[in-house]
């Protein structure tokens, strides 16, 4: 939990400074794409998060990934990350990454909506469930939509720090877990 409150802290900051640019969408694309390069590859993050690595040699590395694209942002981020590295504080870049994103789009008055359900869900039905949420956001809603065939049926849903848990699974082990105590009553 204080990670979080730490990595949501970092990319407040971050944001502040991308917003003065005009740059938060293209520094929050940036952000997810090597969140996800960093998820795909452990070994460069592990070694990107290792504090015996020095942290001019770490910001050399992020600046050659970087050098190839040329944008004018890249500075921005990496002083950003050599921030995060005197800290040693990279290790939540994927925290600060979803943070930032969860911040630009309520600067934008959007949010995002978490979907995931055992099966596919019938287009109108869909159209119901975001037109739902963003009543109950206040807020124009993106839904993320994944299958999750765990869950046996139903729906849980993820939007801002609520979950609304409909699953059969959910319901499931709750009847189990009342069954359970008034046996034992």
């Amino acid at each position: 939990m204080k990670d979080l409150i730490v990595a949501g802290r970092y990319a407040k900051a971050l944001f502040e400074i991308a917003r003065l640019t005009h740059e938060d969408e293209e520094i929050a694309a940036e952000l997810e794409a090597l969140s996800a390069a960093l998820k795909g590859t452990p070994a460069i993050e592990k070694t990107l998060a290792h504090p015996s690595l020095k942290t001019a040699e770490k910001r050399e590395l992020l600046g050659r990934i970087f050098q190839e694209k040329r944008r004018p942002f890249y500075a921005t981020l990496l002083d950003f990350f050599t921030v995060l590295f005197r800290k040693n504080r990279f290790v939540l870049i994927h925290e600060i990454t979803a943070s930032f994103r969860r911040i630009a789009d309520e600067a934008k008055g959007q949010g995002t909506a978490e979907i995931r359900t055992a099966a596919p869900l019938d287009p109108a039905l869909e159209t119901a469930m975001v037109s739902r949420l963003e009543k109950i956001a206040g807020a124009r809603i993106a839904a993320k939509k994944a299958l999750d065939p765990a869950l046996l049926g139903g729906v849980v849903i993820k939007i801002k720090n609520k979950i609304i848990d409909g699953s059969v699974k959910t319901r499931i082990e709750n009847l189990r877990k009342e069954l359970v105590k008034k046996r034992t009553v």
